[in-house]
């Protein structure tokens, strides 16, 4: 984070994973293991219920679920810092 700019977490930062593949949410709790980031996995229906901003989520661009939580997060005021990764097995084209 460069020196002025405000964390939009509270505490340490949290990446959710919401994704059908298991291994998504195994190979980023391996490479993130060790720092001061939170990996969560989380169902698209309930990835926002937890009143904290994540840092960042990965959603299944394959499902309809993925996209439409992608869209939630991407119109949300309070989350407009938040990084969305949408995870596909092929081009995900706007429906």
């Amino acid at each position: 984070m460069s020196q002025g700019e405000q964390a939009l977490w509270d505490d340490d930062p949290i990446v959710l994973v919401a994704d059908r593949d298991p291994g998504s949410l195994i190979w980023l709790q391996q490479r993130l293991s060790g720092t001061e980031i939170a990996v969560r996995g989380v169902t698209h229906s309930t990835a926002l219920d937890d009143d904290a901003i994540p840092w960042m989520v990965v959603v299944d661009g394959d499902t309809q679920a993925g996209r439409a939580l992608c869209d939630r997060i991407k119109t949300d005021p309070a989350m407009t810092g938040v990084t969305v990764v949408m995870a596909a097995s092929a081009p995900v084209l706007p429906s």
